[in-house]
């Protein structure tokens, strides 16, 4: 005789269902909550750059730069609620993570069982990956979310009905502009997915090798279209290397920087791509199209076409690859039952299995999810304040006000959010040095000596250094000075032939010597 229990489970399953992925998607949220708020500060090395654009936002109607992005109003919007930036920010990106495990949890049920996407609920808790990803990348992670609604929302097959199929395509032309307005990037994949889908369709997946060849051609091209597309230079300059992802991510990244954990879920999700493409060589009729449109899609980007760089599109797309590779695992999990089930395994024994694996996960969950460390993973935001600190006392004392500060990535950030001063990590292009007299336009420099900063100088500054009227210093290697002398002191050391000093002045990652790139400039101006 059936237990009430299980009479009632049976007759809710639906509901429980729903309270499952509910539960699952708030614990996910709290988890990612949890490592976020291990530190005062905004996470990630942009993430004062989204609060300059969340207090642009409320305070002025508009964004500070012509980022089009929805992120920064999503995240304003909880600003309304606890008045507090910071705090606003945590808590708007933590939601997103339970958004994005809700809807990937539906997605894999549309194509997969109840069981297998409570599994992939259960592996998002313990994904280490997620956590740094969407403590780095908001944006991006908005993005991820509008490409798995897409995903969602795409129908099995297109109707024959005009009128319903005016609608479906109506419905997905919506999704992917509001994943434009995420992330570009993520815009880009779903346009590929849609591609291969295509393919896929008609059999000519044959042609994505084609468009590999074309990615190799373009690589090899001396012809510069910056002029006609300013994406040009930076996509022709990702291309023309190889590089085996996973191992130069572990190389460059740094070991300290990646958690036992989160090496063990590099290497799981590396072998399951490759398992499924193996499978779908071989056993492709057992694979919904769905997964193996997406098997093709992740595989690309792991292409090691790309050069590897930490700051480019190989980093980008393998950042990318981290979140998204769970969609795939129902393909090994139903090869696994078919294999369970042919080692004639009893039932009980696999609900007994399936139950320990998933409370196993679940504890688990609650160490993986933690590796992400802000001491290793963000930028010295204390350092920060200190340095900012020291310059809202010494400001009152300088020869000039500071209408615009050359200062490095992440720390100018920091400064324009907590002075309201516009601090830039590059040099002023020609049209806004127009804009800024050279008494005003002031530098932040660091990994320079104060006995240097006397040398070089003398002969322009003579005993005014002495009373720090011409070169401050606040604290911690940084000295404050008008650009217009620090370009004397370059000139000065290339008399000299300094090259040690000219290369720590010139080094853009913590003195600026570059002008932003065109497609950066193209989206200020809009």
């Amino acid at each position: 005789m059936k237990s009430t229990f299980y009479r009632n489970y049976q007759n809710h399953k639906n509901l429980y269902f729903l309270l499952s992925i509910l539960l699952i998607s708030l614990l996910s949220s709290f988890l990612r909550g949890y490592a976020l708020f291990q530190t005062d500060f905004a996470n990630g090395w942009d993430g004062y750059f989204y609060l300059v654009q969340m207090q642009s936002l409320f305070e002025t109607g508009k964004a500070h730069t012509g980022d089009a992005s929805i992120i920064y109003h999503f995240l304003t919007f909880f600003y309304f609620i606890f008045q507090d930036y910071v705090i606003s920010y945590k808590i708007g990106i933590s939601l997103l993570v339970g958004i994005f495990t809700f809807l990937l949890i539906v997605l894999t049920k549309k194509y997969s069982t109840k069981k297998i996407a409570l599994l992939i609920g259960v592996l998002i808790l313990c994904s280490p990956h997620l956590t740094y990803f969407v403590s780095q990348y908001p944006k991006n992670m908005l993005g991820v979310v509008s490409l798995i609604l897409f995903w969602l929302v795409f129908p099995k097959e297109f109707s024959s009905k005009r009128s319903n199929l005016i609608y479906q395509v109506t419905i997905l032309i919506l999704i992917l502009i509001l994943n434009y307005f995420s992330h570009k990037l993520t815009f880009f994949i779903a346009l590929l997915w849609i591609c291969i889908y295509f393919f896929a369709k008609v059999n000519q997946l044959k042609l994505i090798f084609v468009g590999i060849c074309g990615l190799i051609l373009i690589s090899f091209l001396k012809v510069d279209l910056t002029e006609y597309w300013s994406q040009w230079r930076r996509i022709h300059d990702a291309l023309g290397g190889f590089s085996f992802v996973p191992y130069h991510f572990w190389e460059s990244f740094g070991n300290e920087r990646i958690s036992i954990f989160w090496r063990t879920e590099i290497i799981i999700s590396f072998f399951v791509v490759l398992f499924s493409l193996v499978i779908l060589l071989f056993d492709k009729n057992k694979i919904t199209l769905f997964h193996k449109v997406t098997v093709i899609t992740l595989s690309l980007l792991l292409l090691p076409v790309f050069k590897w760089d930490l700051e480019g599109v190989s980093f980008r797309f393998f950042m990318l690859f981290g979140v998204l590779w769970l969609l795939i695992i129902p393909i090994l999990v139903e090869q696994a039952s078919c294999l369970f089930n042919k080692l004639n395994y009893t039932t009980i024994f696999l609900h007994r299995l399936e139950v320990c694996a998933t409370l196993f996960l679940i504890i688990f969950s609650f160490f993986s999810s933690q590796s992400y460390t802000p001491t290793l993973h963000d930028p010295t935001n204390q350092t920060y304040k200190v340095i900012t600190d020291n310059f809202e006392k010494q400001s009152n004392r300088l020869e000039s006000k500071v209408k615009l500060l050359i200062l490095h990535k992440s720390f100018a950030e920091y400064f324009t959010f907590r002075t309201k001063i516009d601090a830039l990590p590059w040099l002023p292009e020609p049209a806004l040095k127009e804009e800024i007299s050279d008494e005003n336009l002031y530098r932040l420099a660091t990994h320079i000596r104060k006995e240097e900063f006397e040398y070089y100088l003398k002969d322009n500054l003579g005993n005014d250094l002495k009373n720090e009227n011409k070169v401050k210093r606040l604290g911690l290697n940084y000295f404050l000075l008008k650009e217009i002398d620090y370009r004397k002191m370059i000139v000065s050391a290339k008399n000299e032939n300094d090259t040690l000093l000219i290369e720590r002045m010139t080094n853009h990652n913590y003195n600026p010597s570059r002008i932003r790139p065109l497609f950066l400039l193209e989206q200020k101006e809009k």
